[in-house]
């Protein structure tokens, strides 16, 4: 990123970009920002996007080998083309390994294939960027410097909340923060309990607080957790499913912990968040071995007689929740 941001200061461009990966808000930002910088996007003479699979590489190459009119640049985009996952054109990989000094082509992709010809033609004569999700600690910096700019503070911890509550994608978190600057109006610090008056919640984020409520053996507000998600619509065998799971990551985590792994290669090796990581291994300080064990044991018994017709699936979830609030 730091690349593209030094190109747009200093108008020296790559003549090839490429920008791949999942991240679409921070996609768009670069991109946005390096199209205005090479030419007008309503310059329709030298402005030319191309999309889909069906983009056509003789007519590209064509184009891309054509001078500009009455301009410095030609700037052409190229989205979701498939050239970077299919065999591209030999043409255009000819192009891309020698490009007109007249024209900035920027491939817009959501995946690549790296071993693919097109992307180790534009890896050496262009620039390609990774736009894949920005690390715990980016985000959080992001997050912050968000605030900042409508003049409010808040805390890391705070931050951490957010993103468990709102997931990491940045374009969901730009509109929980765009929410929460007008909720909070003139105060200056924004809190958890702004983000849970306000914020979108996920259910994974309700089966999180309802076992944290077994966990602290607070039946009546596990159960009450259970009541908003089935008022919500939500099948208590979903419930069950993703409760099971949480069961079996909070002993994987304390069996990682136990074996020295850090927060960091316990996160790896559940594909997980750092933070989220760090999460579940807080959680499981002061649960055993067995105790997770027969919880999860228990999930799967649950499951089975539902799916066998020995108790309706809202009871059986409901008898499993009350267990294991009322056990220390």
């Amino acid at each position: 990123m730091k690349q593209i941001s030094l190109d747009i200061k200093t108008g020296e461009f790559h003549r090839v970009y490429l920008f791949y990966g999942k991240e679409v808000y921070l996609k768009e930002q670069y991109r946005s920002l390096l199209l205005k910088s090479v030419v007008s996007p309503s310059d329709t003479m030298n402005y030319t996007c191309f999309s889909g699979k069906d983009t056509d590489a003789e007519e590209l190459v064509e184009l891309a080998g054509t001078l500009p009119f009455f301009s410095e640049r030609r700037m052409i985009l190229v989205q979701d083309s498939g050239f970077f996952k299919n065999t591209a054109d030999d043409r255009l990989v000819d192009y891309v390994r020698n490009p007109s000094p007249d024209t900035v082509l920027l491939f817009d992709e959501t995946e690549v294939d790296k071993r693919s010809r097109m992307f180790k033609a534009v890896s050496a004569s262009g620039y390609a960027a990774d736009f894949s999700s920005p690390d715990e600690k980016t985000l959080k910096q992001w997050i912050a410097k968000r605030f900042a700019a409508d003049n409010k503070k808040i805390r890391e911890s705070t931050a951490e909340f957010l993103m468990e509550r709102s997931g990491t994608d940045m374009e969901t978190l730009f509109n929980e923060i765009e929410k929460l600057i007008s909720y909070t109006g003139e105060r200056g610090e924004v809190t958890c309990e702004d983000i849970k008056a306000i914020s979108s919640v996920q259910m994974t984020d309700s089966v999180f607080e309802m076992l944290d409520a077994i966990i602290a053996h607070d039946r009546i507000t596990a159960m009450k957790r259970y009541d908003e998600l089935l008022f919500l619509k939500e099948p208590p065998m979903k419930i069950l499913i993703l409760l099971g799971r949480q069961f079996s990551a909070l002993k994987q985590a304390k069996k990682m912990k136990a074996e020295g792994m850090n927060r960091d290669e316990v996160a790896s090796a559940l594909s997980l968040k750092p933070f989220v990581a760090g999460k579940y291994l807080k959680r499981a300080e002061n649960l055993s071995f067995s105790w997770l064990k027969n919880a999860g044991e228990l999930c799967r018994k649950t499951e089975s007689d539902i799916k066998n017709g020995r108790i309706s699936d809202k009871l059986g979830v409901e008898l499993l929740i009350v267990k294991y609030a009322a056990e220390r």
